[in-house]
């Protein structure tokens, strides 16, 4: 991977062997998170390459872009929503990959993103405010804000399964017709 399936720009893999597309923040985000389970040196120097190139950072806040500055990528299966630039999957994965490579500031910054998301959600849900069109419709599976929440018909059930940070449940994607649905 260091050698071919590498851009020779920023240092950071490939997300497809064809190279028909940038380095994607999804596919980067779960491969540094699962490489440092067998190959952590590299894991950490990748890592810092990614944070320079897709990092955004909000102070306490931070999100991982799903395209690099400049390139005009669409949200799509793999990425989930793209939110002021962060991209939903490159955001959650870099959650893995922040503890496992012990960005433990990172990992908070995502952490507080989400908590911060599941609030503004939870706002809109009481105070019954209609969300633009453009935000993602949500609805949780039961977590700390929501016990009583079902998923909805048109996505699959989602499985039965615990979150791994206690303060925050378990999310699912689905595709819908015109708009993105977290479960």
């Amino acid at each position: 991977m260091s050698d071919a399936g590498t851009d020779s720009h920023s240092g950071l893999h490939y997300s497809r062997i064809d190279r028909v597309e940038v380095p994607r923040g999804c596919a980067l985000s779960w491969t540094i998170g699962y490489m440092n389970h067998f190959a952590p040196a590299e894991a950490r120097l990748l890592w810092q390459r990614y944070k320079r190139h897709y990092k955004l950072n909000w102070l306490l806040f931070a999100g991982f872009r799903e395209y690099p500055k400049g390139f005009r990528g669409k949200e799509d299966d793999d990425s989930g929503p793209i939110v002021f630039g962060a991209g939903a999957a490159a955001t959650g994965f870099g959650l893995k990959a922040a503890r496992g490579v012990g960005d433990f500031i990172t990992y908070y910054q995502i952490r507080n993103t989400l908590l911060l998301s599941d609030l503004v959600l939870l706002a809109a849900r009481i105070f019954k405010v209609k969300l633009p069109r453009r935000m993602v419709d949500i609805c949780f599976s039961p977590g700390p804000f929501d016990s009583a929440a079902r998923p909805k018909k048109d996505c699959p059930n989602s499985p039965n399964i615990r979150p791994i940070i206690p303060t925050h449940p378990p999310v699912l994607l689905c595709k819908n017709s015109n708009f993105w649905t977290v479960h």
